[in-house]
């Protein structure tokens, strides 16, 4: 099941632009911990450790850890960056509450040797990312979705993932059935579909 980060924290009033500014110079990022009917937190974490959490293929539980010692369990749900400069402006984290299913994102990864592929097709993934609903201990890291009996030419679509996913946890897909996850192209098709675009 998912694994936790943990991320040092510190409560901020929220502040002046000028205070927020001062806040990034030294490294930390502005973010927000909320739950629904609680008021919100204002928080900063440490950028290069939130860096962590945010390029990473899994995903985590992250537990904020306050400087008094308690530790708030979360998922992060959005983060915004700078254009320019790549840096990390703000981060919002959700509590979690062990009772409470909770609504995430989760990595998608693929497994088996399509037929496919072994005819000299390609795999085009269509969705890297699933969002799925559960309690926070049954939150998997990752999705892992057998395609072996891909043949050249077919498509996944999220309707027909049922026994293809791999996980055991207690979660429901919050994905259109109709949306499609992975096909195998044949190798002319590969080759000419940027050609298709153009005209």
């Amino acid at each position: 099941l998912m694994q936790t980060i943990v991320l040092d924290t510190e409560q901020r009033t929220p502040g002046k632009k000028s205070d927020l500014k001062q806040l990034r110079a030294n490294g930390n990022v502005p973010a927000t911990l909320y739950h629904k009917g609680e008021p919100s937190i204002s928080i900063s974490v440490k950028e290069l450790s939130l860096r962590k959490v945010i390029y990473t293929t899994e995903s985590h539980i992250v537990n904020l850890r306050f400087a008094d010692g308690t530790e708030k369990p979360s998922v992060m749900k959005d983060y915004q960056f700078d254009p320019m400069t790549d840096v990390i402006t703000h981060a919002d984290f959700q509590l979690l509450k062990s009772d409470e299913p909770v609504e995430i994102e989760v990595p998608v990864v693929f497994t088996g040797n399509p037929v496919g592929v072994v005819k000299g097709g390609m795999v085009q993934p269509a969705l890297h990312k699933l969002v799925i609903r559960c309690l926070p201990r049954e939150m998997p890291e990752h999705i892992t979705i057998d395609i072996s009996s891909l043949d050249m030419g077919d498509s996944l679509h999220v309707s027909e993932l049922e026994g293809k996913i791999q996980e055991k946890g207690e979660f429901t897909l919050l994905v259109d059935e109709h949306t499609p996850v992975v096909s195998v192209l044949a190798p002319r098709v590969a080759a000419e579909a940027p050609a298709a675009e153009e005209e």
